[in-house]
């Protein structure tokens, strides 16, 4: 009896114990997400993230599961070899700032989109300049497990390199980019590797699943040559005045024709 009395106590108290634990897990799981702003300032929302500044570089201090939003331009986030958890439905890193913004050394997991270049979508006129100026870097990552690695959205000449893209669906759609330029990438076990429309440059150190991969070098954009005016040529001198002594012989008989010809008549 007493044997049985202590088990069920015991059994109760393991069932408590698991209670808790679980209630605790659902709530540190419940808030742990956490959204990150580097403002237009500089600036970041919330200060006490796990994000620190030194001048325009912004180094991750720890493992973040969360998202970040970057409103702020000519700026460096650092990984620093950490993590960038998604939710399933989060995107990683929403650049929304137009110049210069760099991401490197990150891992970015289990987002609906890892990094989401949608700076320029917001102007709908909008025409890259004719001058190359790299707008993007994205280099030294591993972005995997997410829905898309990486989507240019409007972002022009940004540049992909020596990143690791593995089991994403798309590992980087640049379908709506305009010059992006892809080395030493590699792929590896994604749905589709990469999406490029025909102004992008991809080179041959480039792999998917260990195969090289390159696009041949876009072509410059054709320049419009006026079609060239061929002047008339000028009618001959010796020809006109030959034509003109000629007609004017002839006039000379016709006159000659009628004068003799009323004489006869009167």
């Amino acid at each position: 009896m007493i044997k049985s009395r202590s088990n069920r106590i015991l059994l109760f108290f393991i069932i408590f114990l698991i209670s808790v634990s679980s209630l605790t897990i659902f709530k540190v799981n419940s808030q742990s997400f956490e959204t990150i702003i580097i403002d237009t300032d500089g600036s970041i929302d919330p200060i006490n993230s796990s994000i620190k500044r030194i001048g325009n570089t912004y180094t991750f201090t720890k493992n973040i599961r969360g998202s970040i939003e970057v409103l702020s331009h000519d700026i460096t986030i650092d990984g620093d070899g950490y993590d960038l958890q998604g939710d399933g439905s989060s995107t990683g890193i929403d650049v929304k700032a137009k110049d210069d913004v760099t991401i490197k050394n990150l891992t970015i997991s289990n987002h609906s989109t890892g990094i989401k270049l949608s700076a320029f979508r917001v102007f709908p006129t909008f025409e890259p300049p004719n001058k190359v100026g790299y707008r993007a870097s994205i280099s030294n990552n591993t972005i995997l497990n997410n829905d898309v690695g990486v989507l240019g959205d409007a972002d022009h000449d940004t540049v992909f390199s020596r990143n690791y893209i593995l089991d994403n669906r798309i590992g980087i759609d640049s379908s709506d980019s305009v010059r992006p330029v892809f080395s030493e990438n590699h792929f590896l076990n994604n749905g589709e590797s990469f999406l490029v429309n025909p102004s992008a440059f991809v080179d041959d150190s480039n792999t998917v699943d260990g195969i090289p991969v390159s696009t041949p070098t876009p072509a410059p954009t054709p320049t419009h040559t006026p079609t060239p005016t061929i002047p008339p040529k000028p009618f001959p001198t010796n020809l006109a005045l030959v034509s003109i002594v000629g007609i004017a012989i002839i006039s000379i008989g016709v006159l000659i024709y009628f004068k003799k010809y009323r004489k006869q008549i009167q």
